[in-house]
């Protein structure tokens, strides 16, 4: 019962942060810029009692299935995962998969122009491949090379694409429409690449997916219906939509080129 009080206080503090952050800045200059909060208010009231949730329906049905299958597949999978797995082995398996992340990531800066950022993650990637035994290690964050993260459905949002309806989707959860094509795309893509052809791994096997999978949603730690709180889906429904809100941000000020 604690454990669920404790989630259900992050979640609050959570939206107090978001909130918060929707104060435009002006401090430095010594005044405050003038902000419409009833329309702020408006905008979050219509997230939160579902106006932007369309296939609402389907969606509910489907984050209780998504509820149900981490109940009594995901977590006592991961919790074993975890309890038996050495941290050096769950480092070395997490490293490969944020290895093999880079290529898309690097693609995408590149569609994004910002070019300094793909050329960053591009000897990331060859680095770490190569002096890091295919990303099982991570020399280049130790040379000073950062670590970005990109896809395609920010690199549509870059170039004008809306985000499209809310969509909750069988394992992966809350996203969009965009995103989640993005996500198929990319998938079917990286699989026709084969960038691991040549150490004789097919991450597209059943073993590469489970393997894949576990790592991603243990470094991720969400268990959807974990709290049994009553709004946990119009909260999760609430950050997603905040979340994506920020992304957009971000990509209008680098198509104004401001964050090359």
């Amino acid at each position: 019962m604690l454990k669920n009080k404790n989630k259900i206080l992050i979640i609050f503090i959570t939206l107090i942060f978001i909130s918060c952050s929707s104060l435009k800045r002006g401090y430095r200059y010594g005044k405050v810029e003038k902000i419409n909060y009833l329309e702020e208010m408006e905008y979050d009231k219509t997230i939160f009692f579902g106006g932007s949730d369309k296939l609402g329906s389907i969606n509910r049905r489907m984050y209780y299935f998504n509820g149900m299958f981490d109940r009594y597949v995901s977590y006592p999978v991961l919790s074993r995962y975890d309890y038996y797995t050495p941290n050096f082995l769950k480092k070395r398996v997490s490293n490969f998969f944020s290895n093999f992340r880079e290529i898309p990531t690097g693609i995408n800066e590149f569609l994004q122009l910002r070019f300094y950022d793909g050329m960053e993650t591009t000897f990331r990637f060859a680095i770490n491949t190569t002096v890091g035994i295919g990303g099982l290690f991570d020399p280049a964050s130790k040379i000073g090379l950062l670590k970005h993260s990109e896809n395609l459905g920010r690199t549509l949002a870059y170039y004008g694409v809306g985000s499209g309806s809310y969509v909750v989707a069988p394992f992966l959860g809350p996203t969009n429409v965009r995103d989640l094509t993005s996500y198929g795309i990319t998938s079917y893509g990286l699989n026709e690449i084969g960038a691991y052809n040549y150490l004789g791994m097919d991450l597209a096997s059943p073993i590469g997916l489970l393997v894949f999978s576990v790592d991603a949603k243990s470094n991720i730690g969400i268990y959807f219906m974990d709290t049994d709180y009553v709004f946990e889906y119009e909260y999760f429904r609430y950050l997603n939509k905040k979340y994506l809100d920020v992304l957009d941000k971000k990509n209008k000020y680098y198509s104004k080129g401001k964050g090359r």
